[in-house]
C-alpha cells in the first residue's frame, strides 16, 4: 500500500516541530539529502513507510524531470541513493529502501530507517487494541460534539481530531514502532477516559475502556 497523499500530510503536519541540528545538515552536498533526512525526521515513531514513486518524485521536487520519470534508475543514482549515502554517512540516522515493482517495473520504493538498532515493530496486538480504542471513540463521536457543558464540548472536539488523526497509523503491516505503538495506546487511553468523565458530567453512560496487558502486549 502507498501512502501517496497522507506522505504530505505527515510532512505539513509534523514538521513544526521537528528540530533539525543544523551542524549535521550544513554538511550535506546534496539538498536531497536534507529533504530525506527532514522527511524521516518528521516521521516519528515509524520504521519504515512504503512511498509510490510518484510521490517520492514530488518530495524531492523533481516530478517534472523526464529523465527521471523514464529511467527509475537514473533517479535513483542522482537523486535518492545520493541522500542516503550521505545520511548514513553524516547523520545519526541508518537508511536503506526496498524497491517495490509490478512486473519489471519499479513503481514504489519502501524505506527502512533506524537510529542504528534494531527497532522492533509493533505488534498485532498493539494495532488490535488501538484500533479498537479509535473505534469506540469514533462511534459515540456525535454525543460527545453535543456534550452539555461547552467547555466539555470543545475538548472532546480537539481529542476526536487527534484520535482521528491515529487512522493513519493503523495501516497493515505496521509501519510504526513498539514503542510508539505503546505512546498511542496511553494516549488513547487517556483520551477514552477524559471522554467518559465528560459523560458522567452530562448524566450518560459511560463506555468501558479496553483493558491492554502491558507485559503480553509484545
Amino acid at each position: 500500500m502507498y501512502q501517496v497523499y497522507m506522505v504530505f500530510f505527515s510532512v505539513r503536519k509534523l514538521s513544526k516541530y521537528v528540530l533539525t541540528d543544523l551542524t549535521i545538515t550544513s554538511q550535506f552536498k546534496s539538498s536531497y539529502s536534507w529533504i530525506l533526512y527532514d522527511f524521516l525526521k518528521a516521521h516519528y515513531g515509524y520504521w519504515h513507510l512504503p512511498v509510490s514513486k510518484e510521490a517520492l518524485l514530488k518530495l524531492f521536487g523533481v516530478e517534472n524531470k523526464k529523465s527521471y520519470l523514464m529511467n527509475t534508475g537514473m533517479f535513483k543514482l542522482k537523486v535518492l541513493d545520493v541522500a542516503v549515502s550521505e545520511i548514513n554517512e553524516l547523520t545519526e540516522l541508518k537508511i536503506l529502501y526496498k524497491e517495490e515493482k509490478r512486473g519489471k517495473s519499479i513503481v514504489g520504493f519502501d524505506p527502512h530507517w533506524s537510529y542504528g538498532t534494531i527497532v522492533p515493530s509493533a505488534t498485532e496486538k498493539q494495532m488490535k487494541h488501538l484500533e479498537e480504542i479509535v473505534l469506540l471513540i469514533k462511534e459515540d463521536m456525535f454525543i460527545f460534539i453535543n456534550l452539555q457543558e461547552k467547555k466539555n464540548r470543545e475538548e472532546a472536539i480537539e481529542m476526536i481530531k487527534e484520535i482521528e488523526n491515529m487512522n493513519a497509523f493503523l495501516i497493515r503491516p505496521a509501519v510504526i514502532t513498539r514503542d510508539y505503538a505503546n505512546e498511542l495506546i496511553k494516549k488513547a487511553t487517556n483520551s477514552l477516559n477524559r471522554l467518559n468523565y465528560f459523560l458522567k458530567e452530562d448524566n450518560q453512560e459511560t463506555i468501558e475502556v479496553p483493558l491492554f496487558n502491558w507485559l503480553e502486549g509484545e
